[in-house]
């Protein structure tokens, strides 16, 4: 009985810990500890389990120790076959605690100490016993100053040689908290915010968002001198020349870089193979042009101008080759003015080639052929709207 009601006052004590604890800077210095105490005898002493009170004095040193002088008294009954009566209990220690894991607001701690022990009984009778005793117990900070503590304790009569257990539960009310002061807080200046202190940052305008290093400057992952975040081609080969994207270059914009070109000066737009060469175009080939000219007029309407592209866009991929614009007229009228009108309207077409184009001129040509090859019948309305036409012939690149 006496072991099932100790073991119920460890329980509720424990529980009330954990609930009851939260942050709290470590004191040190003086405290003061009053606790409830609670003696289970050995039934060697006939004594009933004693309950009574325990006020301690102590002192918390820079360390894990505490030395602390106690006194308890508490209450118990004596009682035999023969006779009962009442006595108290009181004692006078000398107690060592070790605390573990002190900076934690709940820890665990050891206890040890030396005492003298005196009983008096209402029968005038007393008894005394120097007594040894060592346990352990925890401790939780609820504030600076307050902890609540627990710990249990066997207590050794040294002249009988009995044991004796002990249960105190109460608090330390320490008179400093002797808290070391906690340095102001540094601040960091980041001024481009790219998580590298102002005082380490060797690149202090890094824009915002950019990866950067540990110094501050923006990542160069393939080493090429572009920033990472401006480079389109982050995996590019080391010892490649780049250009401002981070991309390898082309002088000529052909699409072959220069590392790999081996004609680094192709004309623009040139059609090139996968050395950045120009290729050769190895047969002739005819555009025809659908072009409409108001009655008697050679000038190119600007519907038409997507007509010209054809051949523009053709001749900028094939700049080397010659060119000659056909002029092609319908069977209505005489066939001498319809020869005229259809030359110069192929010149019209040339004009505009090398103007918008920039084809050579030297190598582009326009020449009239009025009605002498028709490509439809010109008794049609339709016919003869097939017949009227512009035709650029290009002929095969020869190149120098």
């Amino acid at each position: 009985m006496k072991t099932n009601r100790l073991s119920l006052a460890l329980a509720m004590a424990c529980a009330f810990f954990v609930t009851s604890i939260h942050a709290a800077d470590h004191p040190q210095g003086f405290y003061v500890a009053p606790s409830f105490t609670y003696i289970n005898y050995n039934n060697v002493y006939d004594l009933g389990d004693g309950a009574g009170g325990t006020i301690a004095l102590g002192y918390k040193y820079h360390s894990p120790w505490a030395a602390e002088v106690a006194l308890l008294m508490a209450e118990s009954q004596f009682k035999n076959d023969i006779t009962s009566f009442d006595g108290e209990h009181y004692q006078l220690r000398l107690d060592g605690l070790y605390h573990f894991s002190e900076g934690e607001d709940f820890h665990p701690y050891l206890v040890a100490g030396l005492g003298h022990g005196m009983w008096e009984f209402d029968n005038d009778e007393e008894n005394t016993q120097t007594q040894l005793n060592g346990g352990f117990g925890f401790m939780g900070m609820i504030s600076d100053r307050l902890a609540l503590r627990s710990d249990f304790r066997i207590i050794y009569d040294l002249d009988e040689g009995e044991i004796n257990n002990l249960f105190d539960f109460g608090i330390n009310y320490f008179f400093s908290t002797n808290k070391k002061s906690k340095p102001a807080p540094v601040t960091i200046s980041d001024a481009d915010g790219d998580s590298v202190a102002d005082n380490k940052d060797q690149c202090p305008s890094t824009p915002a968002n950019a990866p950067v290093s540990n110094n501050g400057c923006p990542k160069d992952s393939d080493n090429d001198g572009i920033a990472d975040y401006l480079d389109k081609c982050s995996n590019t080969i080391a010892g490649t020349s780049v250009s401002s994207n981070g991309c390898p270059k082309d002088s000529d914009d052909d699409g072959i870089s220069d590392s790999k070109d081996a004609c680094a000066a192709t004309p623009a737009g040139a059609k090139v193979d996968d050395k950045g060469c120009r290729i050769k175009l190895k047969q002739a080939i005819k555009i025809s042009m659908q072009l409409n000219f108001k009655s008697g007029s050679t000038s190119v309407l600007p519907e038409h101008y997507s007509e010209i592209a054809k051949a523009g866009e053709f001749m900028e991929q094939y700049p080397d080759s010659a060119v000659l614009i056909e002029g092609h007229s319908d069977s209505q009228g005489a066939a001498a003015f319809n020869k005229r009108l259809s030359h110069k309207r192929a010149s019209s077409v040339r004009e505009y080639l090398i103007e918008m184009y920039g084809v050579d001129a030297s190598k582009i040509k326009a020449k009239g052929f009025g009605e002498s090859s028709p490509v439809a019948d010109n008794s049609t309305a339709e016919g003869r709207s097939k017949n009227r036409r512009v035709v650029a012939v290009i002929k095969a690149t020869v190149l120098r």
